[in-house]
């Protein structure tokens, strides 16, 4: 079955045009194999060597979005002309051209790029590779664990203090008054206390000392596992 034939067309701005001239005007599809080479016909690929963003290239109207870390057609079954124009959109955009004579000649094949296997490149390929990569993802803040330095008996912690059963703690963040040894009904050894019950240290505990009786064993010196 012959594939379909599908002509591109250049970007609608006369900047564009007025950048690349008639010379940029992308070749309509061909059924010329991909594995054949031609000195005037590529197939194009996209490496996307992004380790945290996809990467959006548009040519003339069509877009496609390729993911982080691949190497994969820019459009399966087309071949394009030496000069190709194209807009990358990933963490920032920018508009460009790639001469694919140029780059198969002096740009080294990304490492992302297969060159030997099932689905290795073919020997008329042309590599566009991505620039607008994004930093990597900030690490998530350490939650920080209050020590105790306060123990309630009497009452129940509030902040850095001990207050009544009976009053209103009207302070929202954990202190440093925790409850006295004896009113403990859970000791976590590993993570740290959160209400009735242990949970990771690198989680973040919304409750208060006084809205459960898991203790952590460090506020505790003489409590062993």
């Amino acid at each position: 079955m012959m594939p379909t034939i599908k002509p591109l067309v250049l970007f609608a701005t006369i900047s564009t045009l007025s950048t690349y001239g008639v010379h940029a005007r992308i070749g309509a599809a061909t059924n010329r194999a991909l594995g054949e080479d031609s000195l005037n016909e590529y197939a194009v690929y996209v490496a996307n060597v992004c380790d945290n963003n996809d990467v959006t290239i548009m040519i003339g109207s069509e877009s496609n979005v390729f993911s982080a870390n691949s190497c994969v057609p820019l459009e399966n079954n087309f071949l394009y002309k030496n000069i190709v124009p194209y807009s990358e959109m990933g963490w920032g955009a920018i508009y460009q051209s790639i001469n694919c004579s140029s780059m198969r000649s002096s740009t080294p094949i990304p490492k992302i790029c297969p060159i030997t296997g099932d689905n290795h490149l073919p020997t008329n390929f042309c590599i566009i590779e991505t620039t607008v990569c994004g930093p990597p993802p900030s690490p998530a803040p350490t939650p920080i664990i209050t020590k105790c330095t306060k123990f309630c008996n009497k009452g129940k912690p509030c902040g850095n203090s001990c207050i009544t059963m009976d009053d209103i703690c009207s302070i929202q963040t954990r202190g440093t008054a925790c409850w006295a040894q004896e009113k403990c009904t859970k000791f976590c050894s590993k993570g740290q206390a959160c209400g009735n019950a242990c949970i990771s240290s690198s989680n973040t505990c919304h409750k208060l000392p006084e809205d459960g009786f898991a203790c952590n064993n460090d506020d505790y010196p003489h409590i062993t596992d």
